[in-house]
């Protein structure tokens, strides 16, 4: 017998229905299926649906189970009637765990990133040529599961095949009020026992990003409830844990509005939402669903969690240098003194901690950087670290090319020091997306190296400017500056 079942504590609309569409479909085929699941039925599942003819199977076990879950792919939470030996098949929606079911079950392991687990049993009813036999009563189960997990479509983790497989079960509905009579029930449900309707929505985890471990939802038509019963709510969660937040959508207004334990939950929230708290209520401006904010804190998290070491040198000393001219864009070229340093400044540094080298694309950083590290690194140019474009000015005298002057305003036909912080930043954020933990050596000029001390050491560009070590004759054989997710 084939057990079709989901999770072990609270069972939303797109897993029951998928449970029991499933079930049917196999039987169709003439395998033996049932829809199995001891967990709670959340409020999602409304009396209406909960009346129809289709439903939840009783359960013995037996030696001969296999079982097939669907609507969850993390096995800590599988129903507890599941002999993890016996899976067979993973139908999923939520991205995580793909890579291990792949691995073990092949082509078994269907995890594919779409507003609902539903439309996958929908598309498999169509790809068997089996659509034509769909009871009026199990596309009404499958249509819910959509509804509920877009928020009627609207949400931005509706795909358009979320979208075309509600249209194929409206054929067979053919029900015009559908949606709006669902979520009604389901606002009606909520409202005749609350405290029931928040604890069986509720999500517990141990999480390592910027969320709290109790994270509650309701789906509401309206947002009376809500605003009739804020403090009933809070009881709720509290009992929970003492780090929560609620989050209420209201799908007649199109928006979210987000409850939160304490200040810094709030603050937490603002900054990942980008919204603000008003007598400790978030409104958003858009629908949300509680799993497109965790996965925005997850992405988040990670980006926050990246890291990238720089060591930065400056190329040896030119001929303009000597010469009191600012090169700019030129090429440049090293003097008798600059060939020097760059070959001296190789015995200052540690190879070892080096993974590679990056330097700007002009003559005199490219010169430099062979010099200091000859066959020992790999060197790769990039034309986002030059040196600040000062346009009709590049070669002209350093005391007509006045950095201080052109912070926001752009040399003629040039750069301002704005510009070249732009570029910085597009180029720590390549490095942070392409080597993350690395140790990267950089041979550049002075505009990019201010610009990295605007970046991450949260200064003025006139503080950078002023401490510049060309001024206070700091030099030093590299300096070291760390990039991280959260800086930019």
């Amino acid at each position: 017998m084939k057990i079709i079942t989901s999770g072990r504590k609270n069972i939303d609309i797109d897993a029951y229905a998928g449970a029991i569409a499933y079930a049917y479909l196999l039987n169709l085929k003439g395998e033996n299926a049932k829809a199995v699941s001891t967990g709670n039925l959340n409020e999602s599942i409304t009396p209406s649906l909960l009346s129809l003819q289709y439903k939840l199977d009783e359960y013995s076990k037996a030696d001969d189970d296999k079982f097939i879950v669907v609507d969850i792919s993390y096995k800590e939470f599988f129903d507890k009637i599941v002999d993890d030996n016996k899976i067979i098949e993973i139908i999923d929606h939520h991205y995580g765990y793909e890579e291990y079911w792949k691995e073990r079950l092949g082509n078994r392991a269907i995890i594919e990133p779409l507003g609902a687990m539903a439309t996958i049993i929908v598309e498999m009813y169509e790809k068997e040529k089996y659509l034509n036999k769909m009871p009026k009563e199990i596309a009404k189960l499958l249509m819910a599961a959509i509804l509920d997990n877009t928020l009627n479509l609207k949400a931005d983790v509706t795909t358009n095949r979320d979208i075309e497989s509600y249209k194929k079960l409206y054929e067979i509905v053919d029900e015009e009020k559908f949606a709006q009579e669902y979520f009604m029930e389901c606002q009606k449900s909520i409202e005749n026992n609350l405290s029931e309707a928040i604890n069986n929505d509720i999500k517990i985890e141990d999480i390592d990003y910027s969320l709290p471990r109790v994270i509650g939802q309701l789906v509401l038509w309206d947002k009376t409830p809500l605003f009739n019963n804020i403090e009933l709510i809070k009881k709720n969660l509290d009992a929970k844990g003492n780090k929560w937040i609620m989050n209420v959508i209201c799908l007649k207004e199109g928006k979210n509005y987000i409850l939160a334990s304490d200040k810094n939950v709030e603050i937490n929230l603002e900054e990942l939402l980008e919204g603000k708290f008003n007598n400790s209520i978030m409104e958003t401006n858009r629908l949300m669903l509680r799993k497109e904010i965790m996965k925005k804190a997850m992405k988040q998290a990670k980006k926050k969690s990246k890291s990238v070491k720089i060591i930065y040198f400056v190329h040896g000393t030119t001929l303009d240098n000597e010469n009191h001219i600012s090169t700019g864009q030129n090429p440049g070229e090293l003097s008798e003194l600059g060939i020097k340093q760059s070959k001296e400044l190789r015995n200052k540094i540690n190879l070892n901690e080096i993974d590679f080298v990056i330097c700007s694309d002009l003559k005199r950083a490219v010169d430099s950087a062979n010099l200091i590290f000859e066959n020992d690194k790999k060197i790769i140019q990039d034309s986002r670290i030059r040196e600040c474009d000062y346009g009709s000015l590049n070669g002209s005298s350093s005391d007509i090319v006045l950095d201080e002057e052109h912070i926001d305003i752009p040399f003629p036909n040039g750069e301002s020091m704005k510009d070249v912080e732009k570029r910085l930043r597009n180029f720590c954020k390549f490095l942070l997306d392409n080597y993350d933990g690395k140790t990267i050596a950089l041979v550049a000029h002075k505009a990019p190296q201010l610009a990295l001390e605007v970046i991450t050491k949260n200064i003025s560009w006139d503080e950078a400017i002023k401490q510049d070590w060309r001024k206070t004759k700091s030099w030093k054989p590299g300096w070291i500056y760390e990039i991280t997710g959260d800086l930019l």
